[in-house]
């Protein structure tokens, strides 16, 4: 039996589309369904916060924590003494 994968992606041109994830497959001949999706532009920054929070939740993203962000900047900032 074989194994269905529901992805999107995005129709580059007549003959390659990008997913938005990997397939677990190897590389070889599939059958695909192409199903247009409504795209709609958001009104605001509000309406654009939202929905790419949606999309984040929807591939599992964990944004980093203050405490990340901060260790990162701090290691950043500490090569910038030794780049000059």
């Amino acid at each position: 039996m074989s194994q269905t994968f529901h992805v999107t992606g995005e129709l580059i041109d007549h003959h390659l589309v990008k997913l938005d994830e990997r397939i677990p497959l190897p590389a070889g001949k599939v059958r695909l369904v192409v199903e247009e999706l409504a795209t709609r532009q958001p009104a605001n920054l509000t309406d654009f916060e939202d929905a790419l929070r949606t999309r984040q939740a929807a591939r599992n993203h964990i944004p980093r924590s203050k405490d990340e962000v901060d260790a990162f900047l701090a290691s950043e900032r500490a090569t910038w003494d030794r780049e000059q």
